[in-house]
């Protein structure tokens, strides 16, 4: 009998081994979980002081709160100026503009020109375009 109760002895030994060190483990992952990742979290994280920039740039897709980001950052003298990217010109202003024809804005009496082979004057006036179509 004594022989037997041996083997049993053996094989149930390693895996109460194994499940006292399991819990041990879970028991000090939990405390010391939160230390660590805060650790690894400051080492992350650069506190670099906002430095004064000459332009805040806005690209399309970050819409309001990328609006409001950057007036934040005007309001609090980090820039002066802000550059609001849009989406380009719809479909339909492109055709005017591949027509030729010349787009006067009644605001501020701006004139852009379809028919310009200019690059730069192409772009701006593909920018501006495309910027009073998103404010309207």
């Amino acid at each position: 009998m004594s022989a037997n109760t041996g083997g049993r002895r053996s094989v149930w030994c390693p895996i109460r081994i194994s499940a006292v060190l399991v819990v041990v483990a879970v028991a000090v992952i939990a405390f010391a979980r939160e230390p660590l990742l805060r650790a690894v979290g400051w080492a992350l994280f650069f506190d670099e002081p906002v430095a004064r920039a000459d332009v805040i740039v806005v690209p399309s897709g970050s819409g309001e709160a990328g609006v409001l980001e950057a007036a934040d950052l005007v309001q609090s003298g980090v820039a002066g100026r802000v550059a609001v990217f849009t989406d380009p010109p719809r479909r339909v202003d492109r055709e005017f503009i591949r027509r030729g024809v010349v787009v006067r804005t009644i605001i501020n009496n701006m004139t852009f020109d379809g028919a310009t082979k200019d690059p730069m004057q192409q772009a701006v006036r593909d920018a501006l375009i495309g910027f009073m179509a998103a404010t309207a």
